[in-house]
């Protein structure tokens, strides 16, 4: 997502699409050259897992229903990967009709910020907040989220208030504040708070799932967020083209604080 703007300005679409193909054909050469050593112990027991299939997938399914922390993970999870999804969705209407970028510069002015947001994130909890209540950090990232969500279409209305001009006043011209450091702060901030939510959601689930049934958790998360994919663009896109993309904005945002407060009330 960072490097898709660069990539884009330096090798315009075609050269970055060649490069792309040219990437997956040396990973597919790669991937050639791999041997598998099949024992007959290991044909018998694929041949009796496909016979089990279904019948795991049932236990896995009633597994996640029926244990709550591992349910509840799954959901902030699935939930962090279709913001990141929306946001994608939605980010060339952003830059367009709110920013007023092109659409290349989008990636450096809000994926990367957002992206450093993540990467401290995940090293402040590791580093001080490791012994925190989990959920606790998940309904502070939710919150978050919420927040950032809400005040992304209003950027260049806060930049013209009055205090931010008095502040502009005292600035260097180069450090004067407008909608699109605004907006860099809001991405460093949605990253960090997509963190609170991601990491220790992926805690819990490592701590209530056993070694050898969390690869069967992990695989229907991927499916469940594979299927939650297909909202953004079938949806999230439709109705900022009717409503707008500051509206969507604006909903997504208010669905997030409502998360955040049914959580806190309802745990």
């Amino acid at each position: 997502y960072v490097l898709a703007g660069p990539l884009i300005i330096l090798l315009k679409p075609f050269g970055s699409l060649l490069l792309l193909a040219v990437m997956l054909l040396i990973a597919s050469i790669f991937i050639f050259f791999i041997q598998l050593i099949y024992s007959k112990k290991q044909e018998n027991e694929e041949e009796i897992i496909k016979e089990n299939i279904f019948k795991d997938m049932k236990y896995t399914l009633s597994f996640i229903t029926h244990t709550k922390d591992v349910s509840r993970s799954i959901f902030f999870l699935a939930l962090s990967q279709t913001l990141v999804l929306v946001l994608a969705t939605i980010a060339p209407g952003y830059a367009s009709s709110v920013l007023g970028i092109p659409v290349v510069e989008f990636p450096m002015l809000f994926v990367a910020p957002a992206a450093l947001g993540v990467i401290f994130g995940a090293g402040v909890l590791i580093s001080f907040f490791h012994d925190r209540s989990r959920y606790a950090l998940i309904n502070t990232g939710v919150f978050l989220s919420g927040i950032c969500m809400l005040l992304l279409p209003y950027g260049s209305r806060v930049a013209s208030k009055g205090f931010v001009q008095i502040i502009n006043l005292y600035l260097p011209k180069f450090l004067e504040i407008d909608i699109l450091h605004i907006v860099v702060v809001l991405a460093f901030i949605l990253g960090l708070s997509n963190s609170l939510v991601f990491v220790p959601a992926n805690t819990v689930l490592q701590e209530k799932t056993t070694d050898e049934f969390r690869g069967k958790v992990y695989g229907f998360l991927n499916t469940f967020i594979g299927i939650l994919s297909l909202l953004p663009i079938i949806i999230v896109g439709s109705l900022a083209d009717v409503i707008g993309v500051g509206a969507v904005i604006t909903g997504i945002g208010v669905f997030l604080l409502f998360v955040g407060v049914w959580r806190f009330f309802w745990r």
